[in-house]
C-alpha cells in the first residue's frame, strides 16, 4: 500500500472475506450461533 486509501480498502476487502468465510452474513445462521453462545454463558454462570 501506498497511503491510506490504499489501507482502508485493503482493510475493507479483509473484513468483507471474515465476514463471508465465517458464514456471518446467513441471518438463520447467526441466529442459530447467538443461541449456542447465549446458551454457553448461562452455562459458565451456572457453574461459577
Amino acid at each position: 500500500v501506498t497511503n491510506v486509501d490504499d489501507v482502508l480498502s485493503v482493510h475493507q476487502d479483509l473484513q468483507d472475506s471474515y465476514l463471508k468465510e465465517c458464514m456471518l452474513t446467513d441471518p438463520e445462521l447467526l441466529s442459530c450461533i447467538t443461541g449456542i453462545c447465549g446458551a454457553c454463558m448461562q452455562f459458565c454462570d451456572f457453574m461459577q
